[in-house]
């Protein structure tokens, strides 16, 4: 892949808009029905650290090493056990169900799978109005199409897709309404986990550029999650690197990639394909 694009910095961008503090969500394993529960599986493990605002922090590690799983509680998707959660200066940690729906358009997330996060019943317009809907129950249609149709447009879809359904697309054209979706409710921070991972390596490039251009107009913020480090170092600011359930190495991208400090990372990075 090209080499990330470059831009100025604000001093704004500077801010964290996500800070995370010793996460952690554990998992009972029994052994039986009448078993105690002794062991857990350490999903998250004690996690920190923060995304700058305007910035993208990749998540890199090894399949099953809780990857998804932190995705998830970050969103208050799963209920972490302890830790906290401070989105854009706020403890989000604790709201209840009806804050935490409040502030859901603010902070959105991008599943790997574009076909299983769209609901088969409903036309595109409608997978991506449901949001705005929910949040503004007086938008006039009027206003409702012009949104629909304007994110539709950004990211790179025209208005002949309003009223088809997800079976009709391709995947990489499904990925883009599952982000025309997110963005239509202009959120601050996305958290992608393994947006390109089930695409054509083609396909991968073409969103993965989308998703830089995005940011650059918008201003957004990423949580990007994956395992394909080439793919990382194209588009992460900053990277951390994860082992069961823990983070061994954080840092710049470049630093990580030229002079990784931790075995595990050292490895890892052995592993991305020689060209």
């Amino acid at each position: 892949m090209p080499a990330r694009k470059t831009r100025k910095i604000r001093k704004k961008e500077m801010e964290n808009i996500l800070e995370i503090k010793n996460l952690k969500k554990y998992y009972p394993l029994k052994k039986g029905f009448f078993s105690k529960t002794h062991n857990f599986v350490k999903a998250v493990d004690g996690i920190s650290f923060s995304v700058q605002s305007g910035k993208t922090l990749g998540l890199v590690g090894e399949s099953g090493c809780g990857k998804s799983t932190l995705a998830r509680t970050i969103l208050r998707l799963i209920e972490p056990d302890t830790g906290s959660i401070y989105f854009a200066g706020r403890n989000i940690t604790d709201l209840s169900y009806k804050d935490i729906k409040n502030i859901r358009k603010d902070l959105q997330i991008i599943f790997q799978d574009p076909f299983g996060s769209l609901d088969p019943r409903f036309t595109v317009f409608g997978i991506i109005s449901e949001g705005l809907i929910n949040f503004s129950k007086k938008i006039e249609k009027k206003e409702l199409y012009q949104k629909v149709t304007k994110v539709l447009s950004d990211v790179g879809l025209g208005e002949d897709a309003l009223g088809r359904y997800p079976h009709e697309f391709s995947g990489g054209q499904r990925q883009r309404i599952s982000i025309a979706r997110a963005l239509v409710l202009s959120p601050k921070l996305l958290v992608l986990d393994e947006p390109v991972s089930a695409l054509d390596v083609s396909i991968q490039a073409q969103i993965i550029n989308l998703l830089i251009d995005l940011q650059q107009e918008r201003g957004l913020s990423y949580l990007f999650i994956a395992h394909d480090l080439s793919v990382v170092r194209h588009i992460c600011d900053r990277v951390c690197v994860m082992r069961k359930g823990k983070i061994v190495e954080s840092g710049q991208t470049e630093q990580i990639f030229e002079n990784p400090s931790d075995l595990y990372t050292q490895n890892l990075l052995k592993s991305i394909p020689k060209l």
